[in-house]
């Protein structure tokens, strides 16, 4: 049954590894050659969170898929912490892209005629690099000893069950990291989208009987759906990972064996996904997708 599991999650895993770095490669090579993409503010926001999903492909599944292939940690003791840094760090960083996106489209939203001084290109960039210094502050913790990788991402090694239910700190840190990055993302989220729903809709029942103020309207919907989307697929993928994490947390024990990868190989999905729901719902991603790799 371990056997089989192995190959299933090995051959699993190496598909969304390929399909996570050409998905967001292209994502990238798009955005880089097209100026109707670049002129578009909030597309820097995608820009940054493809490099974040490519760097899981390119840094992080690799040793993660020979870790659960053979079910031993082969990679070294830097690219064991190297791993770890960037698996905390990427995924984190994810999370909280999907949250300056939803802010960025309640601002556009809510604010049209200050949203031109609040998100400029220069702007969106330093919203990006703290996301990922924020991002890296957690990933960091657990190499100046604040718990410690294993106990977080089963495939680097074992994580003491005596350790887990007795260390405060480790505790305390998990639940910090959760509830700091996951938690407060889905609360603002939340928020963010449930004021959203009330404008569009009210905008909706002032509309006049004319194309143009209807298409208006539309069309910030259809961009809201495209946001909402994302955030669904991260919280799909994600949340099996956080709900056994707390399972852990509130038992004070460790799940072991194959089963204790499933939150985390679920999640690895993510990254493949963005580039797909872009080919979906963008058309302008579509357009300049098509004139480039015609």
């Amino acid at each position: 049954m371990e056997f089989a599991w192995a190959v299933f999650g090995t051959v699993y895993m190496a598909v969304v590894l390929v399909l996570t770095v050409v998905g967001n490669s292209a994502v990238m090579v798009v955005f880089m050659t097209s100026d109707m993409l670049r002129s578009t503010v909030n597309n820097h926001f995608l820009l940054s969170l493809a490099i974040a999903d490519l760097l899981v492909g390119l840094l992080v599944m690799p040793c993660a898929i020979e870790a659960f292939r053979t079910q031993t940690w082969r990679c070294g003791v830097f690219m064991k912490d190297f791993n770890a840094f960037g698996n905390f760090c990427f995924c984190i960083s994810s999370i909280m892209h999907l949250m300056l996106l939803s802010v960025d489209k309640y601002l556009s939203i809510a604010r049209p005629l200050l949203y031109p001084t609040w998100m400029t290109t220069r702007k969106v960039y330093i919203y990006c690099l703290i996301a990922w210094i924020y991002s890296a502050f957690w990933a960091l913790l657990p190499i100046i000893g604040i718990s410690s990788y294993e106990c977080f991402i089963p495939y680097i090694g074992e994580c003491a069950s005596e350790d887990w239910a007795s260390n405060g700190l480790n505790l305390t840190f998990a639940v910090s990291v959760v509830t700091g990055t996951y938690g407060i993302a889905l609360i603002v989220m939340f928020i963010v989208y449930v004021l959203l729903a009330r404008i569009i809709r009210d905008q909706s029942k002032r509309i006049d009987a004319s194309n143009k103020s209807k298409s208006s309207v539309l069309r910030k919907y259809k961009g809201l759906m495209t946001i909402v989307l994302l955030i669904l697929t991260y919280l799909v993928c994600w949340s099996p990972f956080c709900i056994m994490l707390f399972f852990e947390i509130a038992k004070k024990t460790k799940i072991r064996g194959p089963a204790s990868m499933v939150g985390m190989i679920i999640g690895f999905s993510n990254s493949c996904c963005n580039p797909i729901i872009y080919w979906l719902k963008y058309k302008r991603f579509r357009t300049a997708f098509k004139r480039i790799f015609k």
